[in-house]
């Protein structure tokens, strides 16, 4: 389950793990359709490694963000979104394995939901044996998926991948 806020972050939850991103300020004007893929791509780059051979179903409540996943395209102007899909796309082949998406109600989400917008109080009695804490995003992933730019072939960016990936 993940979900993405426009004004707070992100959160993702995957059995008894969770995850939680806070938007830079930079970003608190990306739209929210972006903004709803970064915990799927920080999911498959964090948990991967765990799914190998295994095929993943993201349950999302942006329907934008279920059909961008499904064609593995998007016509968003700012490219942002093209940048994750192909994140996205790299993690899978190199945890070798295979996502779909699923739309879920807002009011099914709310673990997610709650985590996106920093409403944690409730999650332990949400979700039984849930972590205490969330699993800790390396700064190199971070950078990586929000830089509003992102340049694939620019030295800054091949060093952010090199050093997220060296962690892995």
């Amino acid at each position: 389950f993940t979900d993405a806020s426009g004004n707070f972050g992100c959160g993702a939850v995957w059995g008894r793990f969770w995850l939680q991103g806070q938007w830079p300020a930079n970003w608190l004007s990306i739209n929210i359709m972006t903004k709803e893929l970064v915990p799927v791509v920080l999911a498959c780059a964090m948990w991967g490694k765990h799914w190998s051979g295994q095929h993943v179903q993201f349950h999302i409540d942006n329907m934008a963000v279920v059909e961008i996943v499904r064609k593995g395209s998007s016509k968003e102007p700012s490219g942002i979104a093209m940048h994750l899909l192909r994140c996205l796309s790299f993690f899978a082949a190199r945890y070798h394995f295979t996502i779909s998406a699923r739309h879920i109600a807002g009011i099914h989400n709310t673990v997610a939901d709650g985590i996106s917008r920093n409403l944690l109080s409730n999650l332990g009695p949400q979700v039984s044996n849930i972590f205490k804490d969330p699993s800790p995003i390396p700064d190199s992933l971070w950078a990586l998926l929000i830089e509003e730019r992102p340049d694939w072939t620019s030295s800054r960016w091949r060093m952010l991948f090199s050093t997220f990936i060296q962690k892995v």
